[in-house]
């Protein structure tokens, strides 16, 4: 669900509109193949329908037809028809066998040589098996232990470049599955510079970080830093000799160049090869690609300090840049434009409350019975009425002439098998193909009607999602959302279609009996009337528990979505921490809770079906199993629809489109900008992220936004967008107050590049114009601006390249150039970089 999770930059796009298309090309690709699906399904109940008559009718011909002499009588007949279930359970049961496993896995766990952490010899590493060019090529090196090694100009795909936390409170992803020690804790936060981060914080340390770290700021997910907060963290950290991490083995991957003279071996990475390994002042004596790069970074940084000596420049700058005092933040915030800048002590007097503290609401779940408006609210949107009218008017009749015909048929065949097998053994054919055919119609007709209606409500569902305001996304989990969009969708697509046939079947079949029973036999009417009263009392029984154990079900399974992603996402960094087991253990603890309301709804199904048992067996008689199976069946799964219903009835943005306030086509026109009295916050219930806050800024000027990690920057650039909402105040662009324009028509007219790179799965060129609004010409010129060209020409298919979700298969520095590109290629008066340098090289 990428744009749930991306649904700022969709927003801040105008992108909706968009997306939504795209989904529901998307939608209508898998509504096509679910069709074919149930065509197949049709052909496969056909089989099946037809399969018990087809085997005994070629069962009971063979057997007749093989020699004059053989006579079908009942004992024959009797063990021809269960003689080929009796030889499907033999193969069954040989098929099922115990077979041998052959895998075998060869475990290492102790290096050859203690001497070292880490040992590559002609190492050809690739990202998958099949692929034809190697990442790393004839890597061989061997790193000391307790040894800091710098790997220089590579990237690897680990939390080093891309921040990933844990949906949990600040304190268990700083601890990771490892046990409290008080005195450690507080050195690791004081040496990481995070002090300051958690006095901000409304519950410290026991605030609940939201998923992908969604309440926090930029910066305090990466603990983005200044050079200050670098050299606090350099020393009290990494630093071979003050750091706490001094007796371990170091490697650091990077492209900058501050520390390098301070690490005990440099390895230097080019085109997938290690070029060069030694030592800083080494590799400067050796003057080759290393010493080169050093030459020409310095150029660039300062053209004045071009020919001083190499090292004694990066060590000057080192110290240049050393603060005497712990660098425990950022800069001064600006007061005016924040709601986050009180004194430590006003922070300490608010005690944080439960909403303050917890990210995420429970979900709703829904007691008592389905209202009957969501049963109208399916049946509206399914296909016409007429269709399935007519469909169970002529089963209903073929059913019941089908009873009536094999009841004479059986007695027929008995009066006098001898002279007229050959012509039974047709009529008894012809009913089985009859019935097939029957059965297929129905299935197809049911099939079409549910995938129409599932194909309505998903699209309600999901234009109500992407209609939502911010505040849903921040108080939703995505495993939330993905549930619905996921299981109670795949419940319309693949059960409800089952469900209901076989209601319909079951109900025709029933009538069809009764009628026969009730003509043959007249006063079975009385017994008939006293085992639907009992019927009646096990379905209220049975319905009441069944249907909340189903919305519990439900509703446990959300956090199994969202735990998964969250574990896929961070899947590098648990390996690396060694945390698999426990991420397991807890991924099964979750699956576990779900089964807790599985399981029970299972038992109940088992209860109910041993008490219809019992009481079919007093009387074999099944017409008031239609009092009980229809609801038991149909009323758990409805709650899909219930939950569905629920998120079209969510809140909504603002509108897309205001015809009565549409701006001019070339507004805005100048670029002023102006704040007045502005004030807000990201839901009702929490505290003013910009409190009063009044600026004008002119046409045409670059102003910059500073402030200390969690200041308020970001929700300045939110509150331009409208993403967040004014609680009092305005904001006026060119004469125009934005709260008087829709959404798109504000969002279209200025551009935003975030400080977190934003790519879908799919082609470049989609990347960078997402709603295919510019011409080759102007995309190579956005892309010529941004300095992609190189990379654009190295590419095998160019701007049909495949980018895969989230630009994975992109360094973090090209997916921040695509996103340039992208701004660029808008050209609006209004440009906002929120932090869109950080991820980008040197």
């Amino acid at each position: 669900m990428r744009s749930s999770k991306e649904s700022k930059l969709l927003n801040s796009m105008h992108g909706n509109k968009s997306f939504l298309d795209i989904i529901s090309n998307v939608r209508s690709k898998e509504v096509k193949i679910l069709t074919h699906i149930g065509y197949l399904q049709a052909g496969n109940s056909f089989i099946w329908t037809c399969a018990p008559f087809l085997v005994s009718l070629v069962t009971f011909a063979t057997f007749i037809l093989s020699s004059p002499e053989n006579v079908l009588d009942s004992e024959k007949a009797f063990v021809l028809w269960f003689w080929p279930e009796s030889l499907s359970k033999r193969i069954n049961k040989f098929m099922n066998s115990e077979e041998i496993d052959e895998e075998a896995v060869e475990k290492k766990t102790a290096y050859p040589d203690d001497k070292f952490a880490i040992n590559l010899e002609k190492a050809c590493l690739k990202w998958e098996s099949d692929e034809d060019k190697n990442i790393l090529s004839d890597v061989s090196l061997d790193i000391e232990v307790g040894s800091l090694v710098a790997v220089f100009r590579g990237s690897i795909a680990y939390g080093a470049q891309q921040a990933w936390v844990l949906n949990t409170s600040l304190k268990n992803n700083i601890l990771f599955n490892k046990s409290y020690d008080g005195d450690k804790y507080t050195r690791i936060v004081e040496a990481c510079a995070l002090k300051s981060d958690l006095d901000m914080l409304p519950g410290g340390d026991e605030t609940e970080i939201g998923e992908k770290g969604i309440n926090l700021s930029g910066g305090q997910k990466t603990k983005t830093v200044d050079s200050h907060v670098g050299k606090h963290i350099y020393d009290n950290v990494i630093s071979s000799s003050s750091g706490i991490l001094k007796d371990k083995t170091r490697v650091m991957v990077t492209h900058g160049v501050t520390y390098l003279p301070f690490t005990d071996k440099i390895i230097v990475m080019k085109d997938g090869r290690v070029s060069e390994i030694g030592t800083y002042k080494e590799l400067l004596r050796q003057k080759g690609a290393f010493a080169e790069f050093i030459v020409q970074f310095l150029s660039e940084a300062n053209e004045n300090e071009v020919n001083e000596n190499i090292k004694h420049d990066i060590e000057e700058s080192f110290v240049k840049n050393n603060p005497t005092n712990s660098a425990s933040g950022s800069t001064t915030s600006l007061k005016e434009n924040s709601g986050d800048e009180s004194t430590d002590n006003d922070t300490k007097q608010t005690r944080p409350t439960t909403s303050q503290t917890q990210q995420y609401q429970d979900e709703k779940v829904e007691t008592g019975s389905v209202k009957w408006n969501i049963y109208m609210h399916y049946a509206l949107n399914t296909l016409s009425n007429v269709l399935l009218a007519w469909w169970s008017d002529a089963v209903m009749k073929i059913e019941v002439r089908t009873g009536l015909n094999d009841n004479r048929t059986l007695d027929e065949i008995n009066q006098d098998i001898m002279d007229t097998q050959v012509y039974y053994l047709s009529i008894y054919g012809g009913y089985c193909l009859g019935q097939g055919i029957v059965v297929v119609m129905g299935f197809v007709f049911m099939y079409l009607a549910c995938m129409e209606a599932a194909q309505r409500l998903h699209n309600q569902m999901l234009e109500s999602i992407l209609k939502s305001p911010m505040s849903f996304f921040d108080t939703t989990p995505q495993g939330r959302i993905l549930n619905r969009l996921g299981k109670d969708l795949d419940v319309l697509d693949s059960v409800m279609p089952m469900v209901l046939r076989g209601w319909i079947s079951c109900f025709l079949g029933v009538l069809s009996s009764l009628i026969v029973v009730m003509v043959t036999t007249p006063v079975f009417i009385i017994p008939a009337s006293l085992i639907i009263i009992c019927y009646f009392f096990i379905q209220r029984i049975y319905v009441a528990t069944s249907r909340q154990l189903k919305r519990l079900e439900s509703s446990s399974r959300s956090p199994i979505y969202s735990f998964f992603s969250e574990t896929v996402s961070g899947a590098a960094t648990i390996r690396a921490y060694g945390q698999s087991s426990t991420f397991i253990s807890e991924s099964e603890s979750k699956v576990d809770d779900n089964q807790k309301a599985n399981f029970p709804a299972t038992v109940s199904n088992r209860w109910l079906a041993v008490r219809l048992e019992v009481v079919g067996n007093l009387i074999v008689f099944t017409a008031a199993f239609i009092s009980s199976s229809g609801k038991r069946l149909l009323k758990p799964w409805i709650v899909a629809v219930e939950r569905i219903q629920e998120y079209t009835k969510a809140e909504k943005e603002a509108p897309w489109i205001i015809e009565d306030t549409k701006p001019d086509e070339d507004w805005p026109r100048k670029g002023e900008i102006s704040f007045k009295n502005y004030s807000t916050r990201y839901r009702e219930g929490l505290d003013y992220v910009l409190k009063n806050v009044s600026l004008d800024i002119e046409g045409g000027e670059k102003i910059g936004i500073v402030g200390r990690t969690g200041a308020g920057k970001s929700s300045f650039t939110l509150s331009m967008f409208r993403i967040i909402e004014p609680v009092t105040g305005n904001i006026i662009i060119d004469g125009v107050d934005i709260t008087k324009l829709g959404l798109h028509q504000l969002r279209s007219r200025i551009t935003i590049i975030p400080q977190d790179p934003v790519l879908f799965s799919g082609s470049l060129r989609r990347n960078l114009d997402p709603l295919d609004e510019y011409n080759e010409t102007n995309i190579m010129e956005a892309i010529s601006h941004s300095h992609l060209k190189p990379f654009i020409d190295s590419l095998k298919d160019g701007l049909e390249y495949h980018v895969s979700e989230g630009g994975e298969n992109l360094s973090l520095g090209q997916r921040q150039l695509i996103c340039l590109a992208r701004a660029l290629l808008r050209r609006t008066r209004v440009l906002i970089l929120d932090e869109a340098h950080r991820s980008s090289g040197p």
